[in-house]
């Protein structure tokens, strides 16, 4: 599965439908992370890598690392260039997802295929 397919299947989702423990369970099996909004104000990372980071007044990150290089994905707090409450943005390979809250974007996911970045190196 790529992170296309897999990001196709959380595609339009309503927010109260999050990744449940068994897409989170394939998703750590692939090698891929997904990066969702969890409440109003945090940002969550599942899948091969687990955390949660702050993510609202203005953004926030969370760095994941490999080998001392830092991966940042950035949480942009009322992204209206992309018309969502909030997105993500990062260098690593990724696939985006909206999730909606009634008929509008509440945020932009994506998924990230992390073998991927760091056989790339993006940040050396």
């Amino acid at each position: 599965m790529t992170i296309q397919e897999f990001a196709e299947t959380l595609d339009g989702r309503q927010y109260y439908k999050q990744p449940n423990l068994d897409e989170i369970k394939k998703a750590k099996e692939l090698g891929f992370i997904i990066v969702c909004g969890s409440g109003g104000c945090t940002g969550e990372i599942r899948g091969a890598v687990n955390d949660v980071f702050f993510a609202r007044d203005g953004g926030g990150e969370s760095i994941i690392r490999n080998n001392d290089i830092p991966y940042p994905i950035v949480a942009i707090w009322h992204d209206d260039e992309r018309h969502s409450l909030w997105s993500f943005k990062t260098n690593m390979p990724h696939a985006e997802f909206k999730i909606f809250y009634k008929n509008e974007i509440c945020y932009i996911g994506m998924v990230i295929d992390l073998k991927a970045a760091f056989d790339k190196n993006l940040y050396r």
